[in-house]
């Protein structure tokens, strides 16, 4: 808030404005508080929470659930209108001016957010007895100094009972600072909020009598007494007094005796006070002070003060006597009567001093007094006199005392607040330390896990290569070695110590020389490579490199094994030259070979047998797939010149390992044109 808002006059709007502030644990109280305020309370609600400055806020959201009013979140000057809600926007501080919401910067003291007494101090200022403020649930003491001004502007005062309020700082801070006018549960709160809309508006007079002036107006003004004695903060009649409570207490009070009149609080200070009864009060300099005692004229301090003893020890009324002083160069008298009363709106304590004038003629006297008596009465007199001086000095030094202690006292309340806010912010710091800590406790858990499913993943893979038996070498992308498994000293000669050398310059046991030149293609292609090379001991191998990918899909590297296929090339060329036997033994008789399934005859051999020998064929065929035996028959066949040459066939199946028939291999032998 800027200092020509926070100082300049301010347009009063018709209604009440409630300024709410809340922080920690302050939604819970907000959404109760909203959701039981009737639906066009006659009186707007201005929300300030303590918002993160750089966060997106859906306060206004969040809200607009709890109530029927509308809810709106502040983003621009806006004239205020009653029957609505307005929410404080994160990283702004709002003022009330002229009847508009205003926004500015946010300010801080001292790292603590202060957005809330700012605030309240503006609505005072605009509002004066039309202001009511309250606070909720938050960490910290923001709000107690905005609810003192609003206190002193003549509005009302509602804490959050901190029993209820899930952090009770903000809320003990207003109460510890004497500023709670009414402590209350936060769903209690528009109870009280209508209540005091109700007393307002019935203690206000019709346009007809006064044209519409505010609470404090009910009565005509009395004239105003000189200017010596004139006491501004007071002449109002607004002083400290909560709206809707003391100020109508008193009105009602002096409207009914007719007599000047102070309403003082339990502490002695001045609520209230009657228009007649600012004469008899003057204003010294120095600090101001709301204390009747220090207030009154001196001739009537010391009467008053016993008056006021009296009827707090009591309970009863009290009164002064008749007191003599001078005002305006004429001798005055007054009874000053000590009245304690209870009222229902308000707290206990309460004292209502009435200034009873009478006439200045001195009492009679009696006829006649004794010289002795006389002098008696004038020591005593004497003595009456030093003693009420030594009592005055007393009484002034206990003043000052009380002054300074009052100083140390408010000293030490910001002591306790600053205190309190330190402690507040340690509080953060250390459950933000704890929140990294246990992170940092989570994260290193996990990359303990982690690392244990490496080496278990490591210790899985040297295991299975061991197991494996398979030789293999791990290279970088400069084809330099990285490690290797023990078989691969069969084919290259290498010691453990020469991880880091180039596979090229390692000798080998190969008919490959260019094997390391070869493998290096993979980085180009990215494809893996096979080849089959031959060791000095004549045994085979084929080896394959493969790119050494990542799990971000890098190529780091290649892997070459060696898989010794020695005995499968054996087999291989035993099995070519056995099927290249076969074949000359065949090509060798004058014969016919042919395969079929194990289910059914080769189509082409059926239609290759005599038409009248086809029946007899295909039923011995059958007869043997039944029995799962040798077939032998004979038959007439188609000869590949042309003409029919009786032939002898044998066919014996192949088995499955389950005993299944796999095909069916035959022979025929041409036995000539006529068999015998």
């Amino acid at each position: 808030m800027s200092p020509a808002i926070a100082c300049a006059a301010s347009a009063q709007v018709p209604f009440p404005v409630v300024g709410i502030g809340a922080s920690a644990g302050g939604f819970p109280a907000l959404t109760a508080l909203l959701g039981a305020m009737p639906a066009d309370p006659g009186m707007a609600l201005v929300v300030v929470l303590h918002l993160a400055p750089n966060e997106h806020s859906v306060a206004d959201r969040v809200l607009q659930r709890a109530t029927a009013m509308p809810v709106v979140q502040v983003t621009h000057t806006i004239t205020i209108a009653p029957g609505t809600v307005y929410v404080i926007p994160p990283g702004r501080c709002l003022a009330m001016h002229d009847g508009q919401l205003l926004l500015d910067d946010l300010v801080r003291v001292g790292g603590a957010p202060i957005a809330i007494d700012m605030f309240l101090r503006s609505l005072a200022l605009a509002q004066r007895e039309q202001a009511i403020a309250i606070v909720l649930s938050g960490m910290g003491s923001d709000g107690a100094a905005g609810l003192a001004s609003i206190r002193d502007a003549g509005g009302a005062t509602l804490v959050q009972a901190p029993s209820e309020a899930e952090f009770d700082s903000m809320p003990r801070a207003a109460i510890d600072a004497g500023v709670a006018g009414f402590i209350l549960a936060a769903a209690d709160m528009p109870g009280k909020l209508v209540e005091l809309r109700d007393r307002a508006d019935a203690a206000r007079p019709g346009p007809a009598q006064d044209g519409g002036a505010g609470v404090h107006a009910a009565r005509a003004p009395e004239p105003a007494p000189p200017a010596s004695h004139a006491i501004p903060a007071f002449a109002s009649g607004a002083g400290r007094a909560p709206l809707f409570s003391f100020a109508d207490i008193h009105l009602q009070k002096i409207a009914e005796l007719a007599i000047p009149s102070i309403l003082l609080d339990a502490g002695g200070g001045i609520v209230h006070v009657a228009q007649r009864a600012t004469r008899f009060l003057r204003q010294t300099g120095g600090e101001p002070t709301f204390e009747l005692s220090a207030l009154v004229l001196p001739p009537l301090r010391l009467a008053l003060r016993v008056a006021l003893f009296q009827a707090r020890s009591s309970g009863q009324r009290s009164s002064t006597g008749p007191v003599r002083f001078e005002q305006d160069g004429k001798l005055q008298v007054v009874d000053m009567l000590v009245l304690p009363f209870h009222d229902r709106y308000a707290g206990p304590g309460l004292m209502l001093v009435q200034f009873m004038e009478m006439s200045d003629s001195p009492p009679a006297l009696p006829a006649t007094v004794p010289p002795h008596d006389s002098m008696l009465l004038f020591q005593l007199e004497q003595e009456l006199r030093t003693t009420r001086r030594q009592l005055l000095d007393t009484l002034e030094q206990a003043e000052l005392s009380s002054d300074g202690m009052r100083t140390e006292g408010v000293e030490m309340h910001t002591l306790a607040a600053h205190l309190r806010s330190t402690i507040t912010e340690l509080e953060g710091s250390r459950e933000e330390l704890y929140s990294r800590n246990l992170a940092l406790a989570l994260d290193n858990l996990a990359l303990q896990h982690r690392a244990e499913v490496a080496d278990r993943a490591h210790d899985d893979l040297t295991n299975l290569v061991a197991s494996s038996g398979v030789a293999t070498i791990f290279l970088d992308r400069a084809m330099r070695i990285l490690r290797f498994t023990p078989r691969i000293a069969d084919f290259f000669n290498v010691r453990p110590g020469d991880a880091g050398r180039p596979l090229r310059h390692i000798t080998n046991r190969l008919d490959r020389p260019q094997l390391a030149d070869e493998a290096a293609t993979v980085f180009d292609t990215l494809q893996p490579m096979e080849r089959e090379v031959r060791a000095g001991d004549g045994r085979v191998y084929i080896v394959r490199v493969h790119p050494y990918r990542t799990t971000t899909d890098r190529i780091e590297g290649a892997v070459m094994t060696f898989f010794d296929i020695t005995s499968w090339r054996c087999a291989e060329n035993a099995l070519h030259d056995s099927e290249a036997r076969l074949r000359s033994l065949l090509d060798g008789l004058a014969g016919q070979v042919w395969e079929s399934d194990g289910a059914h005859p080769d189509p082409a051999w059926l239609d290759a047998v005599h038409p009248d020998d086809r029946a007899a064929a295909l039923q011995a065929w059958q007869a043997a797939l039944a029995r799962g035996a040798i077939l032998e028959t004979r038959c007439r066949m188609r000869a590949a010149h042309g003409g029919w040459r009786h032939t002898r066939l044998r066919a014996a199946p192949l088995l499955n390992v389950d005993g299944s028939i796999r095909k069916w291999v035959a022979i025929g032998v041409d036995i000539g044109e006529h068999p015998h």
